[in-house]
């Protein structure tokens, strides 16, 4: 072993007992992420659950609320735009109107309902408005 670490250009010093102690640092902390991990999953199916969350939405939007908010923003407004590709939006039944829900969300922006991202609506059509203004 410490040859071939010598010849590809690694410590020909090799220390198993270092070596054995970074394995035990690595599988600890390997260890911790998976009690991490299994607590997380854990809350996931008590909400899903106690709350009647869909479990792919909900873990689907944990993992948008962990991204920088453009990201998180560019990557909703292409999941609309695939989903109406798809035709997902084409019918709906009493249960599950996806446009009635839609809608509703719109006019909470439009009525600048706070933690409806009505402030950035209204800067974003007051800056088309001004652009188109000027164009002209």
């Amino acid at each position: 072993m410490a040859e071939n670490l010598s010849r590809s250009g690694g410590d020909a010093s090799f220390d198993a007992a270092s070596f054995k102690k970074h394995i035990k640092s690595v599988n600890a902390a390997k260890a911790k992420a998976t009690e991490f991990n299994g607590e997380a999953g854990a809350l996931t199916k008590e909400f899903v659950e106690k709350r009647n969350y869909d479990k792919s939405a909900f873990t689907f939007i944990s993992r948008l609320a962990r991204k920088e908010t453009a990201d998180a923003q560019a990557t909703v407004a292409a999941v609309v735009t695939y989903a109406h590709a798809m035709g997902f939006f084409d019918s709906s039944d009493m249960f599950q109107d996806h446009t009635k829900a839609m809608r509703e969300i719109l006019d909470k922006i439009d009525a600048g309902k706070a933690g409806s991202g009505a402030a950035t609506v209204r800067k974003l059509a007051k800056a088309q408005e001004e652009a188109g203004a000027t164009a002209h």
